[in-house]
């Protein structure tokens, strides 16, 4: 499927270069047990989770106060 959809086959096909990035990513998420578990866990955007950057850590609503 990746060769049938390939940019390089299709030119100008958006609706080619669109299923090659969903056979890309369908290939890169089986072939790595982690990444297939947080799909299994996150659905189809795991991978806007796995990029996002985590909030630094709370230091409670009494530190709001001491200041």
């Amino acid at each position: 499927m990746a060769r049938k959809f390939h940019p390089d086959v299709n030119p100008n096909d958006k609706t080619a270069e669109s299923k090659f990035k969903e056979v890309t990513e369908a290939y890169e998420v089986l072939g790595d047990a982690n990444k297939r578990k947080k799909y299994d866990e996150l659905g189809s955007n795991w991978r806007a989770y796995e990029q996002a950057v985590p909030a630094p850590p709370s230091r409670g609503l009494a530190a709001a106060f001491t200041r």
